[in-house]
């Protein structure tokens, strides 16, 4: 998968005729009624780029929530956006929209019977968790930085969103205690993305505070360009453009294999690049060289020193790729 520069996230200036967008085109607003809420991404979105949003305002006396996909179609070449996003895109066979729900949004690998298409395109999401007895079950905090999909890799502190508690929510409220929200709530954070699948294929994944959904759509052509689609409906009011710093990665230059991520970078007094951590466990060998250093081996390039934990990297010919995944 090619590597990709971070861009600046914005809403298309096409959008349903019940929204105002802000100055900085990152903010979305339905001003009346519960339809006509239908935006898009102002770029089509490249492999692996996520189109990441978090809910600032919503809206009681509705019932249903905002709707996040893809779309092949061109917002600029619409006469007229559709009202709604399901089912007025997703009829048409190029536009693939899921509805987001309070519970019930992981996807299960469902077996296709002969005959069926490849393309889950127009279903909602939901039936991941249906019927688990975990389901209310309040989730553990993250421990990995990065959330990972495929070959995808993306800093996790930027898709997660917060519960603000009260003075007293750590003693009644479960959610202090994962610090998670609820998919609908306010401040939650919803994503989605697409990963290459094969040739000119690709799977749609949506994010959920962090979490991936699982691919909600499979098989996805991906020869035109993808535009994100994010439909402001019902109870869901405002939403926002969170963006999504991904970094850069350094990796060796013989083989690629990934060593450092530049979002562990920090300044030191060698002329050398110096990191905190490596990408991954086997990123690099270490041998033990003292009681405060180790000998730092990637792969067959010139050996490297590690100082009380610090990876200080000596003469490591590199290449550095503008994004957070590697090929």
């Amino acid at each position: 998968m090619q590597p990709c520069p971070d861009q600046f996230m914005e809403f298309h200036p096409i959008h349903g005729s019940n929204v105002r967008l802000d100055i900085s085109g990152t903010q979305a607003t339905r001003v009346e009624s519960f339809a006509n809420g239908v935006c898009f991404s102002k770029h089509p979105l490249k492999p692996g780029e996520i189109f990441l949003i978090e809910i600032e305002d919503k809206e009681l006396g509705w019932c249903g929530h905002l709707r996040v996909g893809l779309t092949a179609i061109d917002p600029g070449g619409l006469d007229a956006v559709p009202e709604y996003s399901i089912p007025d895109m997703t009829d048409s066979g190029d536009s693939w929209v899921f509805a987001i729900t309070r519970n019930h949004n992981k996807m299960v690998e469902i077996p296709q019977e002969a005959g069926d298409g490849g393309l889950d395109g127009g279903r909602r999401l939901g039936g991941g968790e249906a019927g688990g007895g975990d389901n209310n079950r309040p989730k553990a905090f993250f421990t990995d930085s990065h959330l990972y999909i495929q070959d995808v890799r993306i800093p996790r502190d930027k898709l997660v969103g917060r519960s603000r508690p009260g003075r007293y929510s750590h003693i009644l409220d479960d959610l202090y205690k994962s610090n998670t929200l609820p998919p609908t709530a306010r401040r939650s954070r919803i994503g989605v993305l697409y990963v290459a699948r094969g040739q000119d294929l690709a799977d749609m994944h949506i994010i959920i505070n962090g979490e991936d959904m699982g691919a909600s759509a499979k098989g996805i052509p991906s020869v035109q360009p993808l535009h994100a689609v994010v439909d402001v409906f019902a109870a869901t009011k405002c939403v926002r453009i969170v963006q999504v710093e991904y970094g850069c990665m350094y990796v060796c230059s013989q083989c690629n294999h990934p060593l450092f991520s530049s979002r562990s970078k920090f300044s030191h007094s060698s002329p050398w690049p110096a990191f905190t951590d490596t990408v991954r466990e086997d990123s690099v060998t270490k041998m033990m060289e003292s009681l405060t250093a180790f000998k730092v081996v990637p792969l067959v390039i010139k050996p490297t020193t590690v100082v009380r934990g610090m990876v200080v990297a000596y003469a490591l010919p590199v290449k550095l790729y503008g994004i957070g995944y590697v090929r």
